[in-house]
């Protein structure tokens, strides 16, 4: 299959070939259960689960020590349990082995760490956005239109009314600029400078590679300097779903967050396992499993936040891209629908429109399915992009 003939935006078979198998039997097994512990791991876990994952890190770690964020996750399990003593241990394993989890301070039993208001306020104070498009990549197939989309819908952002979003609070990365370090530290300047009430929007416009073209089930979105070589190289260089979804829940202040993933697989993102993906008032496909990333992504415990989270596709689609629209499908319609309401359009109706579109439209041309998903907490269907700020 040519992406230039089905213009598909993704990673189908170049990926996949060269990420199967690459890992070693011996840390295999590790690495899947560090997934499972991120993806999982909340304040709600009962003590008899962590009681058999504390088993299975042990057994991991006797096969294969080199896994540094495992052993922080031992800790964090064991001190849970109340085992101190090899939390002490497991802690300085993985201090001495250079575990980022440990240097970021990660910890799913604390949940969201700065206090929130216990009611969304009325207003937005400010509004930023992240926007990320890549054409060009340093070792995987090029796209056609990624770049097109992220100018196109950075530049909507910025021509809503009456709120538009301020030229210099949207950060655009294309191609060159998006790099794994250039994506994180953009999303650094997004966390020093959004407060509480602000509305934060990320859009990523780019390939992906779904998780079960990876030994240990982790979706990826690629970036510029994404080497695609070995699944080693994948992981190290490439956007874990599940990296960006907690470093925003984690670091970004403000309540209002919505991320737009325009990439293949990028259902991975949207939901958990056995979820029936929803818009404003119907079923909108059937349950797939999801990575469960962004079950606290959309806390529907948290009081006071409005958060969403719509994806091009579903888990095991692509996302397709077209000549004669000189865009993808999804971001297309996204911005029809943007442009033709001024932005006044709450997300679930904005998301409704751009739904039904996409499946018709996909479907009648290619005879092949594209299924945009939505998942969202209650007051995070109600965002308008184009809502007035508060006065300065």
């Amino acid at each position: 299959m040519k992406l230039a003939t089905f213009g598909v935006a993704c990673l189908i078979t170049v990926v996949a070939t060269d990420l199967k198998g690459q890992i070693s039997d011996r840390c295999s097994p590790g690495w899947s259960t560090l997934n499972r512990l991120r993806e999982q791991l909340t304040s709600e876990t009962s003590n008899d689960n962590l009681n058999l994952l504390y088993v299975r890190i042990q057994k991991d770690l006797n096969n294969c020590r080199e896994i540094p964020d495992l052993w922080y996750y031992r800790a964090l399990v064991a001190e849970r349990l109340g085992d101190k003593k090899d939390a002490v241990y497991a802690r300085k394993q993985a201090e001495s082995g250079g575990s980022e989890a440990l240097s970021t301070g990660v910890n799913p039993f604390e949940g969201i760490r700065d206090a929130q208001p216990s009611e969304l306020s009325g207003q937005i104070r400010d509004k930023y956005a992240l926007v990320v498009g890549i054409n060009e990549f340093e070792n995987a197939p090029p796209l056609r239109f990624a770049v097109n989309d992220a100018k196109s819908f950075a530049d909507a952002l910025m021509s809503l009314e009456p709120g538009h979003f301020q030229k210099d609070h949207v950060f655009r990365l294309l191609d060159g600029e998006a790099t794994l370090n250039g994506v994180r530290t953009a999303i650094g300047r997004i966390r020093q400078r959004a407060q509480a009430d602000d509305l934060v929007v990320v859009y990523i416009a780019s390939h992906g590679s779904p998780r079960e073209s990876d030994p240990n089930g982790v979706s990826y979105i690629l970036l510029h300097d994404t080497k695609i070589d070995s699944a080693a190289t994948v992981y190290a260089t490439s956007l874990q779903m599940i990296d960006l979804v907690e470093s925003l829940r984690r670091d970004i202040r403000a309540t209002r967050l919505v991320l737009i993933l325009d990439t293949c697989y990028s259902g991975d993102a949207t939901g958990v396992r056995g979820l029936v993906v929803h818009s404003t008032d119907k079923s909108l496909g059937p349950e797939s499993e999801f990575s469960a990333a962004v079950d606290r992504f959309d806390d529907k415990t948290a009081k006071g936040r409005a958060r969403v989270v719509i994806s091009a596709s579903r888990a095991n689609e692509p996302s397709r891209e077209d000549e004669m629209l000189g865009h993808g499908y999804f971001t297309y319609f996204l911005l029809d629908s943007l442009r033709s309401s001024a932005g006044a359009r709450t997300l679930g109706e904005v998301f409704e429109s751009v739904h039904d579109r996409v499946i018709r439209e996909v479907r009648d041309r290619y005879k092949a399915s594209q299924t945009p998903t939505i998942r969202s907490s209650p007051e995070g269907l109600q965002i308008v992009l184009g809502a007035a700020v508060q006065a300065q």
